[in-house]
């Protein structure tokens, strides 16, 4: 089985990419950045619909690319819901669908 870390990281990043798409998606530009907080904060400045559970999208902070590339990236301290990171995943990947058609 696959170490929390691995999952954390493909969890963090299908959510960064949906965000980034529904950014692209009303031509609003967006730093170059893995920040999922910074990029939920410019839907919400821009007026736009947040994700389902929005406010819970940080936690999958520890996982961004930066863990990938830092000497820790094994480190078995980094605990993950997987439940949990299936299901924001799939509400935000979901999320996006729907307000992309739009």
């Amino acid at each position: 089985m696959a170490p929390d870390w691995v999952i954390g990281f493909h969890a963090q990043q299908a959510v960064e990419k949906a965000l980034k798409a529904m950014l692209a998606g009303r031509e609003i530009e967006f730093p170059r950045t893995h920040n999922i907080a910074m990029l939920a904060e410019l839907l919400r400045a821009h007026g736009l619909p947040m994700p389902p559970a929005a406010q819970e999208l940080p936690r999958l902070v520890p996982f961004d690319v930066a863990l990938r590339y830092d000497d820790g990236a094994a480190d078995e301290e980094v605990r993950l819901d997987r439940d949990w990171a299936r299901s924001i995943v799939s509400g935000t990947i979901t999320w996006a669908e729907a307000h992309m058609e739009k």
